[in-house]
């Protein structure tokens, strides 16, 4: 997947990302009740023909997915064995085929369909049991203009979010609109201030039709306020029921929204050793550590849910840009908010699915030339 240069590369350009927060005091719920634990079973390489391991892995209609960016290509793979099953799309202009992709993530509620996003933020929705394109988007055609400037309740001075590595995560609304993971444009605001913690988003309710943003929802944890982080502003959701479940990468709590605008309350322990001390106070001073930061700093990098074990699943990946980079897991019983297991692992390992009492991983990045491996675990109840 070649991940390392890629992430070094969004950091030295690190024009990146977005979330938001209003300041909202909410009820905390949960506590700790250690009782299962989460041991490795087998590990498997993979490997494929063709493929160029410079992309992004995903995961799709029960298999491992991978994106590749120079072939245009999708990879499918079984998660026990490793061997490819599957691969579709390609370089070119006919219905089967795309031109560019930068990174390919599912649209969730939203069968057979993935979200392909290129350099020009142009969204394309492919569909992937006809293996035919359904529908493109141009999200750079948002309407703007100067007046839009420093105004935080304007479509305009939003983007999409583009943290590839850690996952970007689109749910299907309607069959027209997106909910869709936002970041503020920099160049779009007269400065980094407060006012970006306080009435800054992180969705946007995107209708595919008329490509405009028809709502802006969802806000910046209060955490932000007290710790500006302006280079780490990404998040990971997911859906229960009505509710959805927010991380973001700096904080150790999880917010749940009923809808996209009601704050419920929040739940969350901080992972095992992790180091929150984020060097840079504000835009300008953090853009030029950031690189060092992640050397050093802990991330939460993942957020998944186990429906067959009715748990949420956090990852924290440590020192990402270190020698040593380390991932701590964490599994919470959604309803209750408690934690009922945590397990540190070295390297960054990537967790991208869960069936039964399984669970997946893939290599983060690779330190050997394009030798990456399925990991699969086993949670075990001890009481």
């Amino acid at each position: 997947m070649k991940s390392m240069s890629i992430i070094t590369s969004t950091i030295i350009a690190s024009i990146f990302l977005s979330c938001n927060h209003a300041h909202r005091q909410s009820a905390y719920i949960g506590g700790e009740d250690i009782d299962m634990s989460i041991s490795l079973v087998d590990s498997v390489r993979l490997s494929a023909d063709s493929i160029s391991w410079t992309g992004n892995f995903l995961s799709h209609k029960g298999m491992l997915g991978f994106a590749d960016r120079y072939y245009c290509k999708l990879y499918l793979f079984d998660w026990d064995s490793g061997k490819l099953i599957d691969k579709m799309m390609g370089h070119g202009h006919s219905k089967s085929e795309i031109e560019e992709l930068i990174y390919v993530y599912p649209i969730y509620n939203a069968k057979n369909r993935i979200a392909i996003v290129d350099s020009n933020l142009r969204l394309t929705v492919f569909n992937t049991e006809t293996r035919e394109k359904e529908r493109i988007s141009y999200l750079g055609d948002v309407p703007f203009s100067n007046e839009d400037i420093g105004n935080y309740a304007s479509p305009g001075v939003y983007s999409l979010m583009e943290m590839a590595e850690f996952g970007s995560d689109f749910y299907q609304l309607s069959p027209d609109e997106l909910l869709i993971p936002l970041s503020l444009i920099d160049r779009r605001l007269n400065s980094i201030d407060s006012d970006r913690y306080k009435k800054g988003h992180i969705w946007g309710r995107f209708n595919q039709k008329t490509n405009v943003i028809e709502k802006l929802s969802g806000h910046f944890p209060t955490y932000y306020k007290d710790n500006p982080a302006p280079n780490f502003e990404h998040f990971r959701y997911v859906k229960i029921e009505d509710n959805y479940y927010v991380n973001h990468t700096v904080d150790s709590l999880i917010y749940v929204y009923n809808g996209q605008d009601s704050l419920l309350y929040t739940f969350g322990r901080e992972a095992e050793n992790a180091d929150r001390s984020y060097t840079g106070q504000n835009y300008e001073t953090s853009i030029k550590c950031m690189r060092d930061d992640a050397k050093r700093v802990s991330l939460n990098s993942g957020l998944l849910y186990l429906e067959d074990a009715q748990l949420l699943l956090r990852e924290t990946v440590h020192q990402l840009l270190g020698d040593f980079p380390h991932t701590t897991i964490q599994l919470y019983d959604y309803k209750t908010g408690n934690l009922v297991g945590e397990q540190t692992f070295d390297c960054f390992k990537h967790f991208l699915y869960g069936k039964g009492n399984n669970l997946f991983a893939v290599t983060g990045f690779s330190n050997e030339e394009d030798i990456y491996y399925i990991y699969k675990f086993e949670i075990k109840k001890d009481k």
